[in-house]
């Protein structure tokens, strides 16, 4: 709780969440525990409510703790009339944790985006009717494409007429399994058909109901080749 900028009242958590003491406080003002490039704007929040500008005034900044050390706060202030005049009550979470874990997720992000967009084999993400919300790197140039090309390749427009019945038809199958793995042919941007493994893994949200589909899809053209090979000459070798 505080008035013009000085303390009229800390609660335990406060002191311990800083390290300083009942007795630091009554020397200090609130704007000495805020970094320095945010007591700016700690100045004018706190101004705005002692001034009933604003009722309220939620906001991230960084604080100093008595050995000096900096931790990041969400401060919710929200402006009192007590007896005696106004003044701010203050609400301050550290939320260091929460800012680790954020730049965790990011590092993590930063981590799996760069081993996809290395992989040699296309992947897509795509919602539950096959609309596309992340493709590789790799999936463009399996099929002709360079990234900046303006494209519409959602649903299954791209697939094999022959093939599309069983790959709708395994949809409901890839949801119940989880994992599912599928041939067909895809069409080469110059029109040619290219024959792909795909394997699909359904991704699910909190509540545990199917949300995403990624797509790991395998070029097989020279595997097909092969076995075409392979065919041929055991058709010659039958023959002799």
């Amino acid at each position: 709780l505080a008035r013009d900028g000085k303390f009229l009242y800390v609660n335990p958590t406060y002191l311990r969440m800083t390290g300083f003491s009942k007795e630091d406080m009554g020397t200090m003002t609130i704007f000495d525990q805020v970094a320095p490039e945010f007591r700016e704007q700690a100045r004018e929040r706190h101004r705005r409510c002692m001034g009933g500008m604003a009722k309220e005034e939620a906001y991230e900044a960084a604080g100093l703790r008595k050995d000096g050390t900096r931790f990041p706060y969400h401060i919710t202030a929200i402006r009192l009339q007590l007896s005696d005049g106004p003044a701010v009550l203050a609400f301050i979470a550290d939320i260091t944790e929460s800012r680790r874990a954020e730049e965790a997720l990011r590092e993590s992000e930063v981590k799996y985006r760069t081993l996809i967009e290395a992989a040699d084999d296309a992947i897509v993400l795509t919602d539950l009717k096959g609309r596309h919300l992340f493709r590789n790197k790799a999936y463009y140039t399996s099929l002709g494409y360079h990234e900046m090309e303006p494209l519409d390749f959602d649903g299954y427009s791209r697939i094999h007429p022959d093939d599309l019945p069983a790959i709708k038809s395994s949809i409901k199958e890839l949801l119940e399994k989880g994992v599912l793995m599928t041939e067909y042919r895809v069409r080469h941007k110059d029109g040619h058909w290219i024959p792909c493994l795909t394997k699909s893994t359904v991704i699910r949200d909190a509540s545990g109901e199917p949300a995403t589909i990624l797509a790991i899809i395998r070029d097989i053209t020279e595997r097909k080749r092969n076995e075409q090979k392979m065919e041929h000459l055991n058709r010659v070798l039958r023959a002799i």
